[in-house]
Order: C-alpha cells, then sequence, then structure tokens
C-alpha cells in the first residue's frame, strides 16, 4: 500500500513542477533537423527595457526644480543629466544587461558627448563643455547631490518593479559591497583604485572633486539599499525571456546566465554567458529526438547534444 502511494505521489511530483516564470516568453516548435537562431534573439533580448531609463517627466522634474535651477545656464539645465543616461543607455545597455558593477568598463564610464551627441561636429560643443562645468557645482552642493539622488533612485525603482526580481537582488547585493568598499576607504587611495568597478570609482571622484564624506555615501546607499529591501518581488518574474520548444525543453534567460529546462522534470543546466549560445537544432527519426545547441566560446565551435530528457549525450 505504502509504494502504491508513492507511485501516485511521485509523479505529481515530477509534473507539479513549478516552471520558473520570465517577462517574456515564446513557444516554437521545431521539425525534424529544423534550427533556431539564437543569437539574433539575444541580441534583439539586449534593447530591454526598450524605453528610456529617464521618463520625460523625471527629466522636467529635474529641469524644473527650484534648487536645480539655480545652477542653470542659457545653454544648461539639470534635464542634461537626464539626457546623460539615457544617452548612455543606448550605448551601454543600462538595465536589466548592465548596472555599471559588472566590472565591464572600468571605472570611469564614458565623456559627455554621449549627452549630446552632436557636440563632436560642433552643433551642441557649448553644451558639451557647459555640461562638465554644470555636472560638478551640482555635485559640489549637499542638497543638490540629494535631488539628484532622489530622482534616480526613483529610476531605479520603477525598474526593479518592471524587470524580472534577479535585477532587484542584483542591485541590493551590490549596494551592500558598496557600503562595505565605502567603510574601507582611504582617501589618498582614490588615484590608483585596485578595483575597476564604475561606482566605486564613482565614490571615489565625489570624495576627492565634491568634498563628499564617507558618512554621506553610506547614508544615501543605506536609504536605496532598504527602498530596495521593500520591494515585494515574489510577485517579480523569475527572468526575463523563455524559448520553449516542441512543448518539451525551454531555453531561460536571467541577467547572470541561462538555462536549459526540461519541462516535465525540472531538470535545469546552467549555462555561463561566455558559453554563448549560438543555434539549436531539432533531429527526430521517430525513434529518438536529440536538441543540439551549438556554442560559441573564446572564438571557438563546440556542439553540446541532448536527449529530450536533457541528458547529454556523449
Amino acid at each position: 500500500m505504502k509504494n502504491l502511494i508513492l507511485l501516485l505521489i511521485v509523479p505529481f511530483l515530477i509534473f507539479s513542477q513549478n516552471i520558473p516564470s520570465t517577462l517574456i516568453s515564446e513557444t516554437i516548435k521545431l521539425d525534424d533537423a529544423q534550427s533556431f537562431d539564437f543569437s539574433q534573439k539575444i541580441s534583439d533580448l539586449l534593447n530591454t527595457p526598450n524605453q528610456n531609463l529617464v521618463t520625460e517627466s523625471q527629466l522636467n522634474n529635474l529641469k524644473n526644480s527650484a534648487l536645480l535651477r539655480t545652477f542653470s545656464t542659457e545653454i544648461n539645465n539639470a534635464g542634461d543629466f537626464g539626457k546623460y543616461v539615457n544617452r548612455i543607455q543606448v550605448g551601454r545597455y543600462l538595465g536589466y544587461w548592465n548596472t555599471l558593477t559588472e566590472n565591464r568598463y572600468g571605472n570611469q564610464i564614458t565623456d559627455y558627448l554621449y549627452a549630446f551627441p552632436n557636440g563632436s561636429y560642433g552643433i551642441e560643443w557649448d553644451k558639451v563643455k557647459g555640461f562638465g562645468f554644470l555636472y560638478k557645482k551640482v555635485f559640489d552642493n549637499r542638497t543638490a547631490r540629494k535631488i539628484l539622488f532622489d530622482i534616480a533612485l526613483d529610476v531605479v525603482v520603477y525598474w526593479c518593479n518592471n524587470l524580472p526580481k534577479d535585477f532587484t537582488t542584483h542591485l541590493i547585493n551590490s549596494i551592500e559591497e558598496l557600503k562595505q568598499f565605502t567603510l574601507s576607504i582611504e582617501k589618498d587611495d582614490w588615484i590608483h583604485p585596485k578595483d575597476p568597478d564604475y561606482w566605486k570609482g564613482f565614490i571615489l571622484r565625489r570624495i576627492e572633486n565634491n568634498n563628499v564624506s564617507t558618512q554621506e555615501v553610506q547614508k544615501l546607499l543605506n536609504i536605496a539599499s532598504n527602498k530596495l529591501k521593500s520591494i515585494d518581488i515574489s510577485k517579480q518574474p523569475d527572468g526575463l525571456y523563455k524559448l520553449t520548444i516542441n512543448n518539451n525543453i525551454a531555453v531561460i534567460v536571467y541577467k547572470s546566465y541561462y538555462t536549459l529546462y526540461h519541462l516535465d522534470t525540472g531538470r535545469e543546466v546552467k549555462m555561463e554567458y561566455n558559453n554563448n549560445l549560438k543555434n539549436i537544432i531539432y533531429f527526430n527519426d521517430k525513434k529518438n529526438e536529440y536538441y543540439v545547441f551549438d556554442i560559441n566560446k573564446n572564438k571557438e565551435e563546440f556542439r553540446l547534444i541532448y536527449d529530450s530528457k536533457l541528458n547529454i549525450i556523449e
């Protein structure tokens, strides 16, 4: 009797597997020898989010702030900060894929031409130069810094509420790391920081260039951390994208990795992004089914073959 109960329960446990939820889902059917170009799909996903990080409303809040207007000139105003961020987003995929904590670009990201792309042709060169002066004036003022921080945090919270939960988790972990970093700062080390992380470099520059105290940095980081921790991420999807193939297996894309996932058993094969998935091919001879994943790693091509249960074929 006991064994009979187990026989009844085990299939239920297997088939009631909680399949990870994603922000974007797609289902395809592949016939024998058909393929799917996954590299193109990833390229398309890099445009997520596909709208400006800083909205028109937030740009206006910056531009119309009474205090920030005291730093404005005929050429530049605080709304240029938002334009700067939105322009960087286009070039660096700011958002889900890049929060400037991934150590990809060193501790300085770009110059002001990103805010005014026509500046290199002389059309907006005055705005480029003027933005540099505005940037320093605003960051020299503690109250103005706090206004920028509050609007920036609103932007981050909005995207935490509209992107998968691993985005928020990543940001919280990054802020906690920055808190520990700030506690260890010695001002004389700022010129040659050992860590290439952008935000660590940003903090060091504010301390040196704008006389910001480590106590102020810690206070703002605590505000940001507490705000993000208050978000109920249980309501957010697990990952960004799920490609379901033949109602059998799925490729699920997360911020830091992707998985091959068997829909019935919940079996997962975790893959790092340095294993760049290029192509998926399906083979079926009516006795056996195989899924082929063409991978590019360090400019070398190799092929992984799995059966319909996601067992690797060696």
